[in-house]
């Protein structure tokens, strides 16, 4: 009985806090990096740059664009020269 009234609390004081927000800016612009980690023999570690314009049509509703670029690479080792090489390929969404 005292968790579920405790839950309904939050509930409510979270419904409150979410409609206080009045400053409403239409247009946002959202920048995010990331560490992208691939799959397989010989994977090395990369980048991920993302970009998301959003439009808010509502307070509670933004709808948006968001675009995305990994950059990985793959190192080869043990080549005759003594040099390492190294491929790097990007992938974007």
């Amino acid at each position: 009985m005292k968790t579920s009234l405790l839950s309904v609390f939050f509930t409510v004081m979270l419904g409150f806090s979410s409609i206080a927000q009045k400053d409403l800016k239409p247009f946002k612009f959202d920048l995010s990096l990331g560490y992208a980690i691939p799959g397989g023999t010989g994977a090395k570690g990369g980048l991920i740059f993302a970009a998301e314009p959003k439009f808010a049509v509502i307070p509670q509703l933004s709808v948006g664009l968001r675009g995305e670029v990994a950059i990985m690479a793959r190192g080869v080792s043990g080549v005759e020269d003594g040099y390492d090489e190294v491929e790097v390929k990007a992938s974007a969404s």
